[in-house]
């Protein structure tokens, strides 16, 4: 089972030198998102632009550690510079994943309350799971070289 979870991961994750990306199939909402890993602003932004011009992102926006990009009706888009590698990259990742499923939820119609705080924890958990999996695999092939 594990062998196959990873040959999934292997075809929706794109890898073109330095720059990585993924898609994180939406289960719950109707709406994918995008994780992208990229030190370089400008293929990033020529990636989230060939998605579509609506993101309205320029490469000094990628002049930070990590990031969620959003246009209304489209997939978020959470971006970091490179996988994390201490605490400190793991803490700003959850942040980052906190904006990507604020975002869902809010597009879904389900806003922050003490009645929606429970659906809130589920995407965070989901969410976490499938980044911190494709990010283990990705360690491990590269680890293989």
């Amino acid at each position: 089972m594990r062998k196959l979870l990873f040959i999934i991961l292997l075809i929706s994750t794109q890898s073109y030198g330095q720059f990585k990306y993924t898609i994180i199939k939406g289960t719950v909402f109707d709406m994918d998102s995008y994780m992208v890993i990229s030190k370089d602003p400008k293929l990033t932004v020529n990636f989230i632009l060939s998605i579509d011009s609506s993101y309205g992102v320029t490469e000094e926006d990628f002049i930070n550690r990590g990031m969620v990009v959003t246009a209304p009706y489209l997939p978020p888009i959470l971006w970091i510079p490179s996988p994390p590698s201490s605490i400190e990259d793991y803490s700003i990742l959850s942040h980052e994943i906190l904006h990507l499923v604020s975002y869902l939820l809010k597009w879904a119609g389900v806003p922050l309350s003490d009645d929606t705080e429970e659906v809130y924890g589920y995407m965070m958990q989901y969410y976490t799971k499938e980044i911190y999996t494709r990010l283990e695999y990705d360690k491990r092939i590269n680890s293989n070289k």
